[in-house]
């Protein structure tokens, strides 16, 4: 470019001149010639240049563009000549062109300023774009020259996304992953810092055969050096470490020769077998005593036995239930409908009304208790149907607790909830968890004693599901009553179930908490029992404030 300005600027030199000597035309003839393939020489480049390439005005007017310019752009060069790239709203990012102008003003050119173009049919490319300032016919001019680097930037971003994959996958992976060079930690994940008991900072760059067991380090770093060196054994085996804290755990490494930064190294998945190990320990120890053996079988075999009876005594105890229950409320109806009767024109109205009163309740007493049946068959069959909304948990136990006010001042019980201090509002059905404040709260009432307290509170927590924790209400439910044995805590969710403490004969179907369980189960909540360190016991449930509907 400068030997093209030298010589054009030598032609308009000599255009100024009235008489020329014959050297001076010869002259001038020669640096026109010069002048001509230089022009064409640049034109031709300027043309056939792969990248694009423009002339415009420092107000952004296009005054020449290339083939490179179409190609990219998709802008013939009728449309866009006499344009500003304003005109055209090529600058996808308008402070891009500032920055260029800026750039140009301080230094004079602007090198491989990425910024992304809007094309004529609407899409996006990013170029590489370096520019320089030019003057033509005495006036300032911006040459810009655009190289597309959209390919690239996709390949960086893909490169970028499985780097993300792949250090997410080891960052999260259930097993150690370590790689060692030379003896010496390269990269550890967070699981092999959590096997070993110690941070990372510990271990990065540390040698390995520090946390080895004594006993194991010389088998350990001789394979590790022999797998370096290209040796072809084993692939994987067990041996133990010595953690942080001093236990002795056993592990398995599966190692694999790789290359890391340019070296040999190997990349090793770790595994903590402890629990694996102590049992086949265990089972080595079991086959040396046979006796023992036979004898713990028979142990197991008594215990069976003993669950099997077990449970055919709660089958029958519960058919014995059912058949109580069932009778007692039809006797009821049977017989003072008879009374009625028989006595139809010979007894009082107020007899009369008493009659009536005794079916009524046999017949609420039975049909509570076919309510309760269809009601754990829907909930179990999955077919009940759950109206679920935004509600206010504590208004529900409120309502729950004056519903059963008659019968829990019966027994002179103080039924306390104090005002909650968190938020109580979840989603869900407020008749299905009406229902279990309503069982829970009949249960509390009828074991505790007189004059007794029973307690609801509120408090907030977290309840753990897979790799989540999501914020939790929690309810909890206090009584003085006579408690829960430690073995039956969980069994007694269990349909047809009751505390062997509860168990009167005479009363009880063992429905009510099973019923519990399975609605707030539906809620995506937990419910279990706790004993009181004071007496009596605490049923607790939690729910989630926002449900998983997906």
């Amino acid at each position: 470019m400068q030997i093209y300005h030298y010589y054009k600027n030598m032609v308009e030199k000599l255009d100024g001149v009235p008489e020329l000597k014959t050297s001076d035309v010869k002259e001038r003839e020669q640096a026109e010639k010069v002048l001509r393939e230089s022009e064409e020489k640049y034109k031709i480049a300027f043309k056939t240049n792969p990248d694009s390439m423009v002339i415009s005005r420092l107000d952004g007017l296009v005054v020449e563009i290339n083939n490179g310019f179409t190609q990219l752009t998709g802008y013939p060069r009728e449309e866009i000549i006499g344009k500003t790239t304003g005109d055209i709203n090529l600058w996808a990012i308008p402070k891009d062109r500032e920055r260029l102008l800026a750039g140009l003003q301080q230094n004079g050119s602007v090198k491989n300023l990425e910024t992304k173009f809007r094309c004529k049919d609407g899409s996006y490319i990013i170029g590489s774009m370096s520019a320089s300032m030019i003057y033509l016919n005495n006036e300032p001019h911006l040459l810009s020259i655009t190289h597309d680097i959209t390919e690239r930037k996709r390949l960086e971003e893909i490169l970028k996304q499985n780097e993300e994959k792949y250090r997410s996958i080891t960052e999260n992976a259930n097993e150690g992953i370590l790689i060692a060079q030379d003896s010496v930690c390269k990269y550890l994940n967070p699981k092999m810092c959590e096997i070993l008991g110690y941070s990372k900072s510990e271990l990065l760059y540390s040698p390995f055969i520090d946390w080895l067991h004594p006993d194991d380090r010389e088998m350990v770093a001789g394979r590790h050096k022999r797998r370096l060196s290209g040796e072809k054994f084993v692939d994987a085996y067990d041996f133990r470490i010595i953690t942080k804290s001093e236990e002795k755990r056993w592990v398995k490494i599966k190692p694999v020769l790789i290359s890391w930064n340019e070296n040999p190294a190997i990349l090793n998945f770790i595994s903590d077998i402890t629990e694996q190990k102590e049992t086949e320990i265990a089972l080595i120890q079991y086959k040396d005593s046979l006796e023992e053996t036979i004898e713990e079988r028979t142990l197991d075999f008594k215990r069976a036995k003993e669950e099997a009876e077990w449970a055919n005594q709660m089958k029958s105890e519960f058919l014995a239930n059912m058949s109580h229950e069932l009778r007692t409320p039809m006797h009821g109806i049977l017989n003072y409908s008879k009374f009625g009767i028989e006595k139809l024109g010979d007894v009082s109205d107020e007899k009369k009304l008493h009659y009536f009163k005794q079916i009524r309740a046999s017949g609420e007493r039975l049909m509570s208790l076919l309510n309760n049946l269809l009601d754990l068959s829907r909930l179990e069959a999955g077919k009940e149907i759950y109206e679920m909304v935004s509600i206010n948990v504590w208004q529900v136990a409120k309502e729950a607790i004056e519903e059963l006010q008659s019968i829990s001042k019966e027994k002179s019980l103080d039924v306390v909830m104090p005002d909650p201090m968190i938020q109580t509002m979840v989603f869900g059905d407020d008749y299905k968890l009406g229902q279990v404040f309503r069982n829970l709260l009949s249960n509390s009432i009828k074991f505790s004693p007189e004059n007794g307290r029973i307690e609801i509170l509120f408090t907030e927590n977290n309840l753990k599901t897979g790799n989540e924790s999501n914020p939790v209400l929690k309810v909890l439910i206090r009584d003085q009553g006579i408690g829960v044995p430690d073995s039956e805590l969980d069994s007694i969710f269990d349909k047809f179930n009751q505390s062997s403490r509860t168990k009167t004969g005479a009363g009880g179907t063992g429905l009510g908490l099973s019923i519990c369980r399975e609605i707030v189960t539906a809620h995506q909540g937990k419910i279990w029992a706790e004993n009181n360190s004071q007496g009596g016991a605490t049923f607790c449930f939690v729910l989630p404030y926002e449900q998983n509907l997906a």
